[in-house]
Order: structure tokens, then C-alpha cells, then sequence
């Protein structure tokens, strides 16, 4: 009874151990799985015989038997493969194992698998029959009895038969009683008698001791019932009780034949689709392949004729690569069998489906035709398919007297897939080939094109390029020149045809170019209604309009012309539309070219026209500046007699005028005699008038002095609780003669400011005066005091209750360059109801500004009006601006350049700097601060930009490029504050933009902040 161990993937183990049992109920089945084998609990001892599946990378069931053997699997080995698995078999004979059954998808192995088992152990038991008689009880013949189920036969030197085992009784039919004693030559056919004697005598003398079965030594035997069969016989010599005897262990393989017949066939077969696989992959191009695959499938399946042919999607063309003949010659099939729109597609669906041998079912395409008059009346047809992609057809004919099988079916669909990829692999580097060499023509195409602007030259160059790669009969360049196309060019192989100008909607495939800038091709103008004869173009068959598109603009069309119809393809759109995008950038800068050259003529014209208009301009520009000269200096010749007269006429005036105030208070004394009620109010109204008269006179000297740049400041510190008393009490009479009520309101904080104190009074006096004079009668004025610990100023406001401004008239106040125009009064004419000369607002205004502070004023008619002076804490001191000092620490005073056009304002910044114990360099416009820039380098400077002769900006930028001062701080003040103004200068080179107005403390900050201190 026999143990078997099934060693082999889960998925196969179940249907072979059911296999076995219902086979042979009485054998014992165990499985396991061949990646767990050793860590189960398996007995090799107990075990006769072991069924090895192989699958490699998974199995590999040759280094497992291995491994089984040196674990202590004693027995008989049985190997499963894979039909194409031809080499491992061989293997496993040659390494002792004892039989194989290949696996197929009907299963029909697992039928053969019990009579391989069976042999397979009664060969391994024959092998081992010398060791176990050396063990045994009892004698050699009950030994082999035991240990096989082959046929055993033991001769002894009479060739007379002294053995016959069970098994031998099964393979001829004789019992062995009817056979002792008789030869052995009675088991063979007639005709192998005399060579059986010849080799049962010559082996009895060879040295060696055994003719075991893996030399594959076949015998013919015959049965009982006469008929023969193949057997496989080890001979094995021995030798009992000094006897000599043969014995022949015999293995029936009748059924093993068809099986090893089988796998020649299978083993021929590989070898065939290797060497095709290797003379395929060998082959450059597609029709090498298609010849290369014609001589090998010969090998394969017997055809007559076949012939190999792709289908090309781009082109919508089939090709017949390849034709082959049962002679085994390789014919290439002429260049015109070449099928274009419905033919390609009748051949496209002739291979998906089966072609029918009846001509009257349906329209018969080319390759039926071909087959059929060549005699071929049996077809195989199969489609070469690579990644679910169309390549091709392949076909096989045969005639009437051969007809193919299922199993050449097989091997042709088996082939088809590997040939189609060789081919289209081949197609690929046929196809990247051509792009390489493509590409290199159009580097040197478009070289050519760069070498010229001239336009005709380029024009030229592009019809002669053109023929390297697309090739034309003729060809032109149409350029569009508004709604009409102009050919431009020709060029034509052998004859000359005129130029000629179309419009656009002329032609209808000329005028697709131009509407979708797409190539069009007619591949016959014969039977296409797009293409309209005409009698310069009877001779165009085929026809590809390519268009030339510049910024995705369709400027013209390259015409290419064939006198052969169905001559371009989609490829060769491709490559024209690559040589167009060069030659339209060719013709482009060719035209923009010649566009510039026209341009730059005209420009030459216009800048000698402009030239002397500059000329003539720059005369007039220097009159006129002479002109503007003398009128400035008579101007400021004028200003200064103006002010001369009013600082002499005041003086003149306050002589008397103080005479005749000193003798009016004499007179009130009563020092030459009492006065009368009458005469001590005269007196009194001589005295008020000639008061208010010194208070004009006075106005008009400041004013006069302020203009003339000679008022200077007193500074000391000032308290402004008592100044604004004495304040409220100079005007306290105006006010109650008007029964007008003063309010003051003081902060707490309040307490001494740095500035003239007489000045400062003047100029609350005279906004309190004028608070007085615009508020009516029992209404209220006030004057509030605040401080600005943030800003370090300290705000006074005068406001009243009275009649108040219009905005309008505001604006009109202040519209002077300088603050409000002195004599400048709202009330004018000869009916005016309020008396004033206008030079309070004008005075209070720069005596604010001299103290480095500002007036604003909010008013509204009806509403009354808010004065508001704001007067830095520590105003500039009066000493000169220029005069350098050292500062309070002892260090060297910083030097700073101050360029401002405003007088005004240049005195007010320059004092509040100079207090602050800066050295300042003046300059009143841009040219004046390049000057002293390069003269002596500040330390820092501060630049406004509006400034006559030369701006701020153009000064910064001299400065920073041309003296190469780089690294010095410049703070930028201007009063434009558009967009983008802030951007632009400071990448002119300021470090702060300053909009005006600013408050002077501020500037202060910004100036020590960049000099570090």
C-alpha cells in the first residue's frame, strides 16, 4: 500500500488529492503546502512516494525534493509542471527524480497521474533493489516481489526465465508458472529475437553492472494476445550463491507516449517562437519584421501563402508590408497597393470579423482578392493588437486539400500580439528616426531663414527649403494684404506659372486655412467639391495648404501641389506645419523688418524737422528768458523801493504822529489850564485816532519789515496766563463798548512757552480785536489755551460768535504764495460796513510762521469763526541760521543743507534747526544745493522738490550719480501727494518722503532719528 505526499499550492492540492483517492481508495493521501512544509508536523519515514508541484519564482520544486532528501524523504519523486516548463523537466529526470505530469486546462493530468505515481515508485524500488536484498529475510525474488508493481523478470545464465512478478503477469498476460523455464526472447516480437541473443550475450561480458531507465533504453514487447507495445527496461546483473543472473525491470509506456510526443511538439514549438521572438527584435524596420515573422510561423503552421499588412490611423492607410510564399522566399509587395478612405476602412473591418468566402456576400476587400487568385481558398485571419490598439492584419491562405486546425489558430493569435508590438516598436524608431533627422533639417532650415531680412530673399529660401522636407511639384506663398491674397512666391519642378492675386473668399479650402490656421488636405481634386479647377491648376491632384500663423494670427499659406492623387498624408501636414512656424517667424521679421527700415527714414525726416523746429524754439525760449530777466529785475527793484517807502514813510509818520499823541495827553493833564466837558472829549477822540494811527503805522513797519526779511524775534520764556490777561484787558474797552463778553478758558497744563513775548501778544490782540469787530453787539468771543504733550506745541484759539466766512472766501484770504495778501479785505468798496486795512491776518500769519508755527482757521457764515495759532514749545532762537556752533555735548554741530524756494519757510525750518544747534548750509533751488553739495558734503540733507531751475528730484539724482554721494540721509518735502508720488521718490534716491505741511518738531525727530543720534 502506498503513502503519498502531495506538496503543491493550495489551489491545485484539493482536485489532485481527490483525484488519487477516487483512483486508488486504498493508498494513503497526505498534502502540504510547500511555503509551511517544514514547520508541519510531516513523517518522511512513513511516506513511499512524494508528488513535487513546480511554479516557479513561488515553487521551486527541484530545491525542495533536495531539501526533502536531506531531511530523510526516502521514495519515489513525481514532478507537476507547466507545459512550457520543458527545461525543469528534463532536470528533474536527470537529477532522479522518476516521473512528471504536465498540467493542461482540461485537467486531463490528473488521470495520468495515478499510473505515472505507479511507475514512478516501482522504478525507484527497482533502482534500490541491491540495497534492500542485502537486508532482507528472505530470498531475492520475494524481495522484488514486495517492492514494485513493474514488470521484474529474472533470467539466469541459460537466458531461461526464472522470475515473473506480479507485474509482469499484468503487462504480457502470463502466469509464471507458464512461463518459467522459457526464454525471454518469448516476450518479444520475432523480428527482435537474433538482437536479443546478440545483446543479452554481449551485456553478460560487459563490465558494467546495470542499464538503468534514465539512458532511455526502449524495447519493443509483445503481449499474450500478440499485439506490441513500448517498453522501458533496466537491466541489472546479480549474483546468488555464485550464480550469475540478469534481471529485467520493465515499464509499459504506451500511455506515455502521446504525452512525450506532445511536449516534442510543445519543446519545437518554443524554440520556433523564440527564434522568432529574437529574429523579430533583431529587425530595424517594420517590413524586416513582418518578413522576419512570415519565415518563422512557417515552421509553425503549414500555409501557402501569407502576407502581413499595418494600418496607419494617422494616415487612414493600410500597407502591405510583406508577403510570403510556401517556397519560404519574402517578397515585398509593390509600393501602390496602398488603400485610402473607404477601402481602409472596408480592411479594418474585414479583420475584426471574419472574412466570408462567398465574393457575393459582401464587398471583398484587397487582401481577399489577393488570397483568392493566388489559389488560397482557407484562411486564418488575425488582427496584430498591441495594448488594445489596431497595428495590422496578419494572413494565412491555404487550398482546398489542407485545412488549418484549431491548434494553428492558437499559435497564429499566439504570434500575432509579439509581432504586432515588434512592429510598432519598429514603426516607433522608424518614426523617431525620421523626427531626429526632421529636426536637424529644420535647425538648418531655420539657420538659413535667420541668415537674411532681406523679404524677397526669405521668400526665396522658403520654397527652396521646403523641397528638403515635404516634396511638392509646385508650391507658392500667399501673404494676406487685407481682404485679398497675394502669392508672393513660386516655385515650381520644370515649369514657371505666373503669380496671381485671389481674395479670400475665392476659394473655399483656401479660405479654411485661413479661418481655423490648420492645414487642409485634398487628396484628390478630382472628386473633392472643395476644390474649384481652375485653368493654371488643371495639373494638382493633390493639394496641402499650410498656414503661416505669427501670434496666433494667420498672416498667409504655404500651397504645396502633386500631380498624384492621394500623394500627403496627416505626417506630412506635421512636418509642413514645422517648416511653416519657422518660415511665418522667417517672413515676419523679414516684414517688420522692412516696416523698420521705412520707419526709420521717416524717423530720420521727422528729427531733421524737429531738429530745427528745436532750433528755432530755443532762439525764442532765449529771448524770451531775457525778457523775463529784465522783467524780474525791475520787478525785485520795485519790491524793494515798495518797502524802502514804507519803512521811511512809517518812520516819518510816527514822528509826528508821536508829537501829537505827547501834547494830546499833556493837554488832558490839565497842565495849561482846565478843559471843558466839550474839549476833553475832542481830546479824547484826537487821542484814539492817533493811537489806532500808531497801530497802523506799526502794522505797516512790521509788515514791511517781515517782507524785507529784517524782523527779529526776542525768545524768552513767556507766561501765558498772565499774556493772555493782559491780552483779554487791551481789548476789554473795544469789547464793552459792544457789550461783547470775553471768555477765556486756560488748561491746567498750561504753563511758560518760549517765544517773543510782545509779538505774541500782538498777535492775540489782534485776533481778539478782530473777534470783536465781526461779533455783534451782546454776543460772546473766547479764548481757549491747550497744550499738545505728543507734538510739543501749544494751541491758542480766539473764536467768536459773530458773522462769519464762507469757504470761497477763505480760499480768497489765503490765495497769496505766502499766506494771506496784507490790505486783503473781504468787506471791500465804499459801502463797507467793518474798518480795517487788512494786514491784521496778513501780520498775525508771519509772525505764527517766524515762530516755526501755524494758523488754521474753521469758519462758517452765520456760525462765527475759530482762529487757531499752534506754536512749537521751543521755537528757533533769533541768531543767524548759517553760523555753525557745537552742540550742547561739545561734539561738532551735524551739517545740514536746506533747499527750500520759500523764504519764508526756508527762515522758520532753518530757525527751529538752528535752535536745536545744527550747522545749516541754504540753497533757494535745485542748482544752488548741487553747488554746496559738492562743495562741502552734509551731513544730511533736507530737499524740497519744487524749485526753480533745476527740481528736487533731478538735484537727488545728480547728487547720488554724479558727486557719488550715496550713503547721505535726504529728507524729501513737496506737496504732491498723488499716487505713486511717495514710490517714485524714494527710488530716486530720498530716504523719507515729507508731505507738506508738517510740523517742524516732526522734521526735528525724522533728522535725528537718520543721523543716529
Amino acid at each position: 500500500m502506498q503513502s503519498i505526499l502531495v506538496v503543491e499550492e493550495s489551489e491545485f492540492t484539493a482536485p489532485i488529492a481527490a483525484a488519487l483517492r477516487q483512483s486508488q481508495p486504498d493508498w494513503l493521501i497526505e498534502v502540504a503546502d510547500p511555503l509551511s512544509l517544514f514547520s508541519q508536523d510531516v513523517s518522511f519515514a512513513t511516506l513511499t512516494t512524494f508528488v513535487l508541484g513546480h511554479r516557479p519564482p513561488q515553487v521551486d520544486a527541484l530545491a525542495l525534493w533536495q531539501r526533502m532528501q536531506e531531511q530523510g524523504a526516502q521514495g519515489a519523486a513525481v514532478l507537476v509542471a507547466e507545459p512550457e516548463m520543458v527545461t525543469a523537466v528534463s532536470q528533474a529526470l536527470q537529477s532522479g527524480m522518476q516521473g512528471y505530469v504536465l498540467r493542461d486546462t482540461q485537467q486531463h493530468y490528473l488521470h495520468l497521474l495515478p499510473s505515472v505515481i505507479t511507475q514512478a515508485y516501482a522504478h525507484w524500488c527497482a533502482a534500490h533493489s541491491g540495497k534492500k536484498a542485502a537486508h532482507a529475510r528472505h530470498d531475492i525474488f520475494a524481495d522484488l516481489l514486495d517492492v514494485t508493481m513493474e514488470a521484474v523478470i529474472v533470467i539466469d545464465e541459460a537466458d531461461h526465465i526464472v522470475f515473473f512478478n506480479n507485474g509482469a503477469v499484468d503487462m504480457f498476460g502470463f502466469l509464471p508458472e507458464e512461463i518459467a523455464g522459457q526464454s525471454l526472447s518469448l516476450l518479444l516480437p520475432l523480428r527482435f529475437h537474433d538482437i536479443h541473443e546478440r545483446l543479452v550475450w554481449g551485456f553478460r561480458r560487459e563490465p558494467q553492472v546495470a542499464r538503468p531507465m534514465s539512458q532511455r533504453c526502449l524495447v519493443s514487447a509483445q503481449h499474450r494476445d500478440g499485439h506490441e507495445f513500448q517498453a522501458e527496461a533496466t537491466i541489472t546483473k546479480l549474483t546468488r550463491n555464485g550464480r550469475l543472473y540478469m534481471a529485467a525491470i520493465l515499464r509499459d509506456i504506451t500511455e506515455r507516449l502521446p504525452v512525450e510526443s506532445s511536449l516534442n511538439q510543445y519543446t519545437h514549438r518554443l524554440e520556433a517562437l523564440r527564434e522568432m521572438d529574437q529574429a523579430i527584435l533583431a529587425a530595424r524596420l517594420p517590413q524586416e519584421v513582418a518578413q522576419a515573422a512570415l519565415a518563422h510561423l512557417h515552421q509553425l503552421v503549414p500555409y501557402q501563402r501569407a502576407s502581413i499588412m499595418t494600418f496607419d490611423p494617422e494616415d487612414d492607410t493600410i500597407k502591405l508590408l510583406a508577403v510570403a510564399a510556401d517556397t519560404g522566399q519574402d517578397t515585398l509587395m509593390p509600393p501602390t497597393l496602398v488603400f485610402h478612405d473607404e477601402q481602409a476602412e472596408r480592411v479594418c473591418q474585414a479583420v475584426i470579423t471574419q472574412l466570408q468566402a462567398d465574393p457575393q456576400a459582401s464587398p471583398l476587400d484587397t487582401v481577399e482578392r489577393t488570397l483568392q487568385a493566388e489559389g488560397e481558398l482557407v484562411y486564418i485571419i488575425v488582427p496584430l493588437l498591441a495594448q488594445d490598439h489596431l497595428y495590422g492584419v496578419l494572413n494565412l491562405g491555404s487550398g482546398g486539400d489542407y485545412l488549418f486546425t484549431h491548434e494553428h489558430e492558437a499559435v497564429v493569435q499566439e504570434v500575432a500580439r509579439p509581432v504586432a508590438m515588434a512592429i510598432q516598436q519598429a514603426r516607433l524608431l522608424e518614426i523617431e528616426r525620421t523626427q531626429r533627422e526632421l529636426t536637424e533639417t529644420l535647425r538648418q532650415v531655420a539657420a538659413v531663414l535667420s541668415s537674411t531680412l532681406d523679404h524677397e530673399q526669405v521668400l526665396r529660401i522658403i520654397l527652396e527649403q521646403l523641397a528638403r522636407v515635404v516634396s511638392y511639384d509646385s508650391a507658392s506663398v500667399m501673404l494676406a494684404d487685407g481682404f485679398e491674397l497675394q502669392v508672393v512666391a513660386r516655385r515650381d519642378i520644370g515649369k514657371t506659372r505666373p503669380l496671381s492675386q485671389l481674395r479670400f473668399e475665392a476659394l473655399s479650402h483656401v479660405r479654411e486655412v485661413l479661418e481655423h490656421s490648420a492645414p487642409v488636405i485634398i487628396a484628390d481634386t478630382a472628386v473633392d467639391s472643395r476644390w474649384q479647377s481652375l485653368p493654371e491648376t488643371e495639373y494638382i491632384r493633390c493639394w496641402l495648404g499650410v498656414p503661416l500663423v505669427v501670434k496666433n494670427l494667420a498672416i498667409g499659406l504655404i500651397n504645396l501641389n502633386k500631380e498624384q492623387a492621394h500623394y500627403y498624408t496627416k505626417r506630412d501636414a506635421e512636418t509642413a506645419v514645422a517648416f511653416a512656424d519657422q518660415a511665418a517667424v522667417a517672413v515676419e521679421n523679414a516684414q517688420l523688418y522692412s516696416r523698420a527700415q521705412h520707419e526709420i527714414n521717416e524717423r530720420k525726416q521727422a528729427e531733421a524737422a524737429l531738429q530745427a523746429e528745436r532750433a528755432l524754439l530755443a532762439q525764442r525760449v532765449e529771448e524770451r528768458t531775457a525778457e523775463l530777466t529784465a522783467a524780474n529785475a525791475q520787478l525785485a527793484r520795485a519790491v524793494r523801493a515798495r518797502d524802502d517807502f514804507l519803512a521811511s514813510m512809517t518812520h516819518e509818520l510816527r514822528t509826528p504822529l508821536n508829537a501829537i499823541l505827547g501834547m494830546a495827553e499833556i493837554l488832558h493833564t490839565g497842565l495849561y489850564g482846565p478843559l471843558s466837558a466839550q474839549q476833553q472829549d475832542l481830546l479824547e477822540t484826537i487821542a484814539e485816532s492817533g493811537y489806532h494811527l500808531l497801530d497802523l503805522v506799526n502794522d505797516i513797519l512790521d509788515v514791511a519789515k517781515i517782507e524785507a526779511g529784517q524782523m527779529k524775534l526776542e525768545i524768552f520764556p513767556t507766561y501765558v496766563v498772565e499774556l493772555c490777561q493782559r491780552c483779554v484787558e487791551l481789548v476789554q474797552r473795544v469789547a464793552n463798548k459792544k457789550s461783547v463778553t470775553i471768555s477765556v478758558n486756560i488748561a491746567d497744563s498750561v504753563g511758560t512757552i518760549l517765544a517773543d513775548e510782545t509779538r505774541l501778544q500782538q498777535i492775540l490782540v489782534n485776533l481778539l480785536n478782530n473777534a470783536i469787530k465781526f461779533t455783534m453787539t451782546g454776543q460772546q468771543v473766547g479764548l481757549d489755551v491747550q497744550v499738545d504733550a505728543t507734538q510739543q506745541t501749544m494751541r491758542f484759539t480766539v473764536w467768536d460768535t459773530g458773522i462769519g466766512m464762507a469757504l470761497a472766501d477763505i480760499r480768497r484770504l489765503f490765495e497769496g504764495p505766502n499766506g494771506p495778501t496784507p490790505f486783503m479785505q473781504l468787506d471791500s468798496g465804499l459801502t463797507r460796513h467793518y474798518e480795517g486795512t487788512g494786514l491784521g491776518l496778513s501780520l498775525i500769519y508771519r509772525l505764527t510762521e517766524l515762530h516755526g508755527g501755524s494758523l488754521t482757521i474753521n469758519s462758517a457764515v452765520g456760525q462765527g469763526s475759530r482762529f487757531t495759532v499752534c506754536l512749537p514749545l521751543q521755537p528757533p532762537p533769533l541768531e543767524s541760521y548759517e553760523e555753525g556752533g557745537v552742540r550742547q555735548n561739545g561734539r561738532s554741530a551735524p551739517t545740514i543743507l536746506l533747499a527750500e524756494d520759500n523764504d519764508r519757510y526756508l527762515r522758520s525750518i532753518a530757525a527751529h534747526l538752528s535752535a536745536r544747534g545744527y550747522r545749516l548750509l541754504l540753497a533757494h533751488n535745485g542748482r544752488e544745493a548741487v553747488r554746496q553739495a559738492r562743495t562741502t558734503p552734509p551731513d544730511l540733507m533736507v530737499m524740497d522738490l519744487q524749485m526753480p531751475e533745476l527740481d528736487g528730484l533731478r538735484a537727488i539724482d545728480f547728487i547720488r550719480t554724479e558727486l557719488g554721494l550715496q550713503t547721505i540721509p535726504i529728507i524729501a518735502m513737496t506737496s504732491l501727494v498723488l499716487p505713486g508720488d511717495k514710490l517714485e521718490c524714494l527710488e530716486r534716491g530720498a530716504d523719507v518722503y515729507l508731505p507738506k505741511p508738517f510740523l517742524l518738531p516732526h522734521l526735528a525727530a525724522l533728522i535725528e532719528q537718520l543721523l543716529g543720534e
